[in-house]
């Protein structure tokens, strides 16, 4: 019906990816989200959301006061390991490997043991940390990376 015939005719929103960083107490803090630019088919649909990480609009180099300050203790967490199948899905959201050649990379970094596979997921080895750390310590951390294998 009505709602139909209005979203097809809205225009597309339009939103920008933003970074917000903020100087207070002596630190930094940074975030980054999308800020919606112009609402345009979200007017139609309200409960729609551009992303999880929506932020206000903020110009460069506007000034606010915080709302709230918290401290909060706590340790960062390394990322959860990967199975084969999140791997070579972000072997290909990278453009790493074809289908035809995917396997083969993975099966090489396990021959070479930069890797093990436990339990269904993926563990780096200590050479895998090694090698990793190397390319950082002689300042190429982008041969680690996987731009570089794209």
């Amino acid at each position: 019906g009505d709602v139909y015939k209005r979203q097809c005719m809205s225009k597309d929103a339009i939103g920008a990816q933003t970074t917000v960083v903020a100087r207070y107490g002596g630190e930094e803090f940074s975030t980054s989200g999308h800020t919606v630019l112009e609402k345009n088919w979200f007017d139609i649909y309200p409960f729609e959301r551009w992303s999880s990480t929506t932020i206000p609009n903020f110009i460069p180099q506007q000034r606010f006061v915080p709302s709230s300050v918290l401290l909060e203790e706590g340790l960062t967490e390394p990322p959860p390991l990967l199975s084969e199948t999140l791997l070579i899905s972000m072997m290909d959201s990278q453009g790493i490997g074809t289908d035809a050649t995917i396997a083969q990379h993975i099966k090489t970094v396990q021959e070479r043991k930069y890797v093990e596979v436990r339990g269904g997921k993926f563990i780096p080895t200590p050479l895998g940390i090694a090698l990793v750390a190397a390319y950082e310590a002689i300042g190429a951390p982008e041969l680690g990376k996987p731009a570089l294998r794209a």
